[in-house]
């Protein structure tokens, strides 16, 4: 709608206006309608990163290029020799692809609607499902939507519709890597593919070749937390009630056209969060040097 038919609707109005109209029932017998839609979610295309090897040898060109003195840097401990390059040609621990997988969804909806000249009336509820690409993930949405249009005489009609939704989230809880998946992708795609997740059922720290820590994310181990018993848990309800009356004055011969409305709308929001949270501890490899 727009131009003048959009004038209404305020001074914004002037590239024009959208209406959303929600659904309502239609006189006749019943009608029953179902609606059902599965699939699932998966990546179409990764960032390619280095392998094991390549990483090694751009980190001994990188690491002496950037130090002003030989004196200062510990060629033993801080770049990789010749028997580790050699060896880390073997070596491809790509955990996101260990960790990633395509992802189910499902959806329902049935509706019902129908009426007579006195009354119509409309009801649908959706259920919606997803399971993660990474990890636990469980999520799930109730969206509910019901209306009833009623003709309670000739000059007097009333109306009432009730929508809202109910969800549900549950993952895993990570104080450390961030509670998104975009976080946990993140993580596992740039993880160097020399260090395993695992040495025996041992978890690994990722502290890299100076086997120390540098910030917090490298206590990070995505597979350990999955498997503990933590979780954090998102429950959200929404409710909107809008009701309406309307006389019209048509039954007087010099008031005809004129209509009076009543209108009533209240949104009730709730949310609640629980979260269990565990210790989790990694292990680093004996200190490089022979050091311990």
């Amino acid at each position: 709608m727009k131009d003048a038919a959009a004038a209404v609707y305020g001074a914004r109005s002037a590239q024009g206006v959208i209406l959303v109209t929600t659904k309502r029932g239609h006189i006749g017998a019943p009608k029953i309608s179902y609606n059902g839609q599965f699939g699932y979610t998966d990546e179409i295309a990764r960032p390619k990163m280095l392998n094991s090897y390549d990483y090694g040898v751009l980190w001994n060109g990188v690491r002496a290029a950037g130090t002003s003195s030989e004196n200062s840097m510990d060629l033993r401990t801080e770049l990789f020799q010749a028997d580790e390059l050699a060896a880390m040609r073997g070596l491809n621990y790509d955990l996101l692809e260990k960790e990633w997988s395509a992802a189910f969804t499902q959806k329902h909806s049935l509706n019902i609607s129908g009426g007579t000249d006195r009354a119509t009336y409309f009801a649908g509820i959706s259920y919606y499902l997803q399971d993660g690409n990474m990890g636990r993930l469980d999520y799930d949405r109730w969206n509910y939507r019901a209306g009833v249009d009623a003709k309670i005489s000739k000059w007097v009609k009333a109306s009432l519709q009730v929508s809202g939704d109910y969800g549900k989230n549950n993952t895993a809880l990570n104080k450390v890597g961030g509670s998104t998946q975009e976080a946990d992708y993140n993580t596992l795609l740039v993880h160097p593919r020399y260090i395993p997740d695992y040495i025996g059922d041992m978890p690994m720290a990722t502290y890299g070749i100076s086997n120390n820590q540098a910030h917090a994310l490298q206590n990070y181990h995505f597979d350990a937390l999955q498997k503990l018993d933590n979780y954090s848990e998102t429950m959200s309800s929404n409710m909107t009630i809008n009701g309406a009356l309307e006389y019209d004055f048509g039954w007087n011969e010099y008031l005809k056209g004129l209509k009076i409305k009543a209108s009533y709308s209240k949104n009730i929001s709730t949310s609640k969060n629980n979260q269990l949270g565990t210790n989790l501890t990694v292990y680093k490899m004996i200190q490089r040097g022979g050091s311990g």
